[in-house]
């Protein structure tokens, strides 16, 4: 039992939206006797809805079914091997900064920042580990005097399609691009004429398809598939803000 329930966690996390990776990381990570539904929906911050989904992709029917199996699991069991060093730890993040930054569009970067700049409204999405970029890079372009909201949860992101106009940005932090209610946020934006742009670490998800630019971030095979580093986007997010300072500063000084 042990076995398969690990088994197809590794089988199918690729499957799972970056919500629903974040509730199997929960469930990895915490107690059996503090695993329970609501527990899970107040630390995590998702629905039940959410849950049941990243269960149910990983092939358990129920909560209770899913629970009793993992309680079952070898606790010292672990599918996903450590780096071997501290140097290899290092090499791998020096390499995937340096592929994302040779690999930033100087267009589409500009492109993201002028829309920032000449905005109405700034609606900055992240969600599960992504919403601490979301909402540091909210802030901070807050600071600078543009109007900026961080939104991180389903119910307030469903919603942006009803508040936004053609006359507003959406910016989007998400590694995967999976989330399916972020995607259908943006889809209904965008028939009203209500400009994106993605920062993501996945070319072939349908959001990317439909933000009007994008950037890509570089990220090596992890050894623990469990726990995928946003380094990157918030590599890009940096620069994102730096390029914006420089474009502000220029205005001031020519005008």
């Amino acid at each position: 039992m042990a076995i398969t329930v690990l088994s197809q966690i590794k089988n199918n996390y690729h499957r799972l939206s970056e919500a629903e990776q974040q509730v199997i990381n929960y469930c990895l990570n915490t107690k059996m006797i503090d695993l329970k539904l609501r527990l899970i929906e107040q630390e995590v911050h998702v629905s039940a809805p959410t849950i049941m989904r990243a269960i149910n992709k990983i092939g358990y029917t129920s909560f209770t079914i899913f629970k009793h199996e993992l309680a079952l699991a070898d606790s010292s069991a672990n599918d996903y091997a450590p780096y071997e060093s501290v140097e290899e730890i290092i090499l791998n993040i020096q390499n995937d900064t340096q592929k994302t930054t040779t690999n930033i569009n100087p267009n589409e970067l500009n492109e993201i920042v002028k829309n920032i700049l000449s905005a109405h409204r700034c609606f900055i999405i992240g969600v599960g580990s992504s919403s601490g970029i979301a909402k540091a890079f909210s802030k901070k372009i807050q600071q600078s005097g543009i109007w900026s909201n961080a939104f991180t949860e389903h119910s307030p992101i469903s919603n942006i399609p009803f508040i936004a106009n053609e006359n507003d940005y959406i910016l989007i932090f998400s590694l995967g691009g999976h989330e399916d209610y972020v995607t259908e946020a943006i889809f209904s934006s965008a028939i009203k004429n209500v400009k994106s742009g993605l920062i993501s670490g996945n070319s072939d998800s349908e959001l990317f398809q439909i933000c009007d630019n994008n950037l890509m971030v570089s990220q090596s095979t992890p050894k623990r598939k469990r726990l995928r580093s946003r380094l990157q986007l918030e590599v890009i997010a940096d620069i994102l803000f730096e390029t914006m300072l420089l474009k502000i500063n220029t205005r001031y000084r020519l005008g």
